[in-house]
């Protein structure tokens, strides 16, 4: 399977988690279909950015920005869960779909399982956009 995330030249750590984080969420996902693209963290389900041809499997991605893409033919998208319920429904898909950002699974994962948490005051965690400023 390819993966299909967007890309910022000078980083951008939650789009970038997708080269990493689905290795855990999915163990062997590369291996399962060379025909189908997993599209997961990031706001990529809209027509600024191109999306890939051939058959896709959607993991939790969000609508945001323009239009959303035609989900047709419907053989070609596996839309397992997209990012919250506006996405659902910008989509046309039903509400239990709209679940969550899959970057929220985060501390789930095994190698954070032994992190202490704290009590400390909110992160602010700025849009890619803004990172130069």
């Amino acid at each position: 399977m390819k993966l299909f995330y967007f890309h910022d030249p000078v980083g951008n750590f939650g789009d970038d988690m997708n080269t990493w984080i689905w290795d855990a969420l999915l163990p062997g996902w590369r291996e399962w279909r060379d025909d189908t693209t997993l599209i997961g963290i990031g706001t990529i389900l809209n027509t600024q950015l191109e999306l890939p041809e051939g058959r896709k499997l959607v993991m939790g991605s969000g609508t945001g920005y323009g239009h959303v893409p035609d989900l047709t033919p419907a053989d070609m998208w596996d839309v397992r869960a997209v990012r919250g319920p506006l996405s659902a429904e910008r989509l046309g898909l039903p509400e239990r779909l709209g679940i969550v950002d899959p970057a929220m699974m985060l501390p789930r994962l095994e190698e954070f399982a032994d992190c202490e948490t704290t009590h400390q005051p909110p992160v602010l965690d700025p849009h890619y956009s803004n990172a130069t400023r």
